[in-house]
């Protein structure tokens, strides 16, 4: 980190005295930019300032506008970026990652239907490039490919596009086909499972159980997308049997997985609360999974580790247990965090709605239509 600090400040001093070489000031800027990682905020600002001096004098230049995006999502203004990111990809249209790289600016404006388009058109992009070169084998670019798909996932799911939800879940085994990098082909597996937990609940419950010696999380996200599956079809007992089951599966206390294995039974629990009619139990529950998702996962929008924001679960179990202030707040809470979720402005509209404020709630109603894909009135609150 010291040295790429100092790589950086040597570079930024160089491009200073060398304005007309733009090449100087990207190299200084990433170079500063990288021990943001380590939290390194004196080098963020200074990477910034870089950055957006050459955006002024060259709004087009593709690589400031790429570390410009990861820059003001460092800084915590990713909005700033949004002209930039919106452009990026028409502006290096043969360039997977940079037609990607939108996703990261607009994740955090809550922009998820952009974000599932994006990343099918980056995705787009390399299977082109492999059809043209006749090219047949693993994928060149695993790496990126994986989080692309990452991305594409959460956006389809954050927006409600079954559609193209379950075209990911379709294409997800075949770019991560048994043999394949076992961490990647493991995260494409877990989104799948949720796209059919969620949008092909017959085909959830259809689907054999991973086999004994597949990593935990396989093991994890089939059983949760079984109580999915099971909670829309109403199965109150079968949910919380999938619940159990998750508790009892072992983990290494690593990379987020005690976290996801809490995250994923407690949600389960409390849908299968929800479908008993136990409300309160089921904010309870929620609240839990929620707690811990925050704590663990509270700066993870790469994207982030579990697959939509549970508080948003709270608010729904505090509306059905007609705590309408309680809703409310939990609405909005989830909305800081993710904005424009189609599914949290809609609790936060019946809350508004029970508590006589109809401005607010005609607002936030024909928001939660605009930003989800289909029919947000058509989940019920024991799903949300």
């Amino acid at each position: 980190v010291d040295r790429e600090r100092r790589y950086g400040q040597e570079m930024a001093a160089i491009a200073e005295r060398h304005p007309d070489e733009p090449d100087l000031s990207n190299l200084a800027a990433h170079a500063l930019l990288t021990p943001q990682r380590g939290n390194d905020l004196p080098g963020l600002v200074q990477g910034l300032a870089i950055l957006e001096k050459r955006l002024a004098q060259a709004p087009d230049d593709t690589a400031a506008i790429h570390y410009y995006i990861h820059a003001t999502e460092f800084a915590g203004r990713p909005a700033d970026a949004l002209p930039y990111a919106r452009r990026l990809g028409a502006l290096s249209p043969s360039a997977s990652h940079l037609v990607h790289m939108a996703a990261h600016t607009l994740v955090h404006v809550g922009a998820y239907e952009e974000v599932a388009v994006v990343n099918a058109e980056a995705i787009k992009v390399d299977a082109d490039i492999s059809q043209a070169m006749a090219y047949a084998g693993p994928l060149g670019a695993a790496q990126y490919y994986a989080h692309n798909l990452a991305f594409g996932f959460y956006g389809a799911l954050m927006a409600g596009d079954r559609d193209l939800a379950l075209k990911y879940a379709a294409h997800a085994p075949i770019a991560f086909p048994e043999g394949s990098d076992p961490t990647r082909r493991t995260f494409a597996v877990s989104r799948t499972l949720v796209a059919y937990g969620r949008y092909a609940p017959a085909k959830a419950l259809a689907l054999p159980a991973p086999a004994p010696a597949e990593a935990p999380l396989n093991h994890i996200y089939w059983r949760y997308a079984r109580g999915e599956a099971l909670a829309a079809a109403g199965d109150a007992r079968g949910v919380l049997k999938e619940s159990r089951e998750i508790e009892r599966i072992a983990v290494e206390n690593a990379g987020g997985l005690p976290e996801v294995k809490l995250i994923a039974a407690k949600v389960l629990a409390g849908r299968a609360a929800m479908l008993r009619g136990r409300a309160k139990k089921a904010a309870s529950l929620y609240a839990e999974a929620a707690a811990a998702q925050e704590k663990a996962f509270a700066k993870s929008y790469d994207p982030p580790p579990w697959w939509y924001p549970v508080r948003r679960s709270v608010a729904a179990a505090k509306l059905k247990a007609k705590d309408y202030a309680g809703a409310a707040a939990e609405a909005r809470r989830s909305l800081t965090g993710s904005p424009a979720d189609g599914l949290a402005l809609r609790v936060l509209g019946e809350a508004e709605r029970k508590m006589g404020d109809q401005i607010g709630a005609e607002q936030h109603r024909a928001e939660a239509k605009k930003d989800w894909i289909g029919d947000v009135d058509a989940i019920g609150l024991d799903l949300i």
